[in-house]
């Protein structure tokens, strides 16, 4: 949100500093991004990790990754996995083994170049599904059924 980011030397900032130390020149620590750059930024990468613990009840992060060609690794919280499939992305299931599923699936996506892209393509043919033209005939579709 805007409002992270206003001290970029907080503890938490500290310690991702930290842990990245090793891989800094490959990284970067972004903080607040305007949303009109967002699309920018997702054209910047290969995969989009969104490791959530959280119940997010929809994470629009997930459309805007498969729209941007983004290979995508998820975890299984919240409403994010309604909006993919296991064509169009990783799904990790949250649990002891999350971290270790994770790594393996950031690995596979580094090295397996071909799974990458199809992800990438099975999620931009995923994400189709959800356009204003889409909505549009969802909501009609309800009102005429509303009307009979």
């Amino acid at each position: 949100s805007k409002w992270y980011g206003k001290s970029t030397n907080d503890v938490y900032v500290k310690k991702v500093r930290k842990v990245l130390n090793s891989v800094i020149d490959k990284v970067s620590i972004l903080g607040f991004v305007p949303y009109d750059r967002v699309p920018y930024i997702y054209n910047l990468a290969d995969i989009l990790v969104v490791p959530s613990q959280w119940e997010e009840p929809a994470g629009r992060v997930v459309i805007e990754g498969q729209v941007s060609r983004v290979a995508l690794i998820i975890s299984d919280a919240g409403g994010m996995k309604e909006y993919t499939n296991s064509q169009a992305a990783i799904i990790i299931k949250r649990g002891p083994s999350f971290v270790e599923n994770l790594k393996k699936s950031i690995i596979r996506l580094i090295q397996d170049e071909e799974y990458r892209k199809e992800l990438s393509e099975n999620g931009f043919a995923c994400a189709q599904s959800y356009t204003s033209e889409c909505y549009y005939k969802d909501i009609m579709s309800i009102m005429q059924c509303e009307e009979s």
